[in-house]
């Protein structure tokens, strides 16, 4: 008799709490489908950003005169700044890796309206270090969207 009564009361359990884990288990993937496609999203627009930065800032005229203020126009820098600024807003800076891009960014803008001589160089190493520390951010979200966290 009383291997009866379990069986019937895992029976009667199954039927009150199935319902009760399906959804559980609906919400739950259901969330973890929104935190991926949101994940996904900020991962596209910010690599969208990023390359719109380094195509501006690349076009840059950055053949000054001693003395004379750059050649930039004030609409480029506009632009500059623009896209520096969504980008920061884009970032968590509780992370390392947020805060060298934040740094690289901020320092790519902010020479593009100084009055450096000779500015190819310096130009290059900041594409390059924006490009490397942009990599190494999407590649690490890429990641965490791959697995599902």
């Amino acid at each position: 008799m009383t291997a009866e009564w379990l069986a019937a009361i895992a029976a009667l359990a199954a039927v009150i709490l199935g319902p009760f884990v399906g959804v559980y288990v609906a919400r739950r993937q259901t969330q973890m489908t929104t935190v991926a496609t949101s994940r996904v999203e900020w991962i596209s627009q910010l690599r969208d950003l990023v390359a719109e930065l380094l195509a501006e800032y690349r076009f840059v005229d950055f053949d000054t005169v001693p003395g004379q203020p750059p050649k930039v126009e004030k609409t480029t820098l506009q632009r500059l700044f623009r896209i520096e600024t969504q980008i920061k807003l884009m970032l968590n800076p509780d992370e390392t890796e947020h805060k060298e891009l934040m740094r690289t960014v901020e320092n790519a803008v902010t020479y593009a309206g100084s009055f450096a001589q000779n500015k190819l160089a310096k130009i290059t190493e900041h594409v390059q270090a924006i490009q490397t520390t942009a990599t190494v951010i999407l590649k690490k979200e890429w990641g965490v969207v791959k697995a599902g966290q």
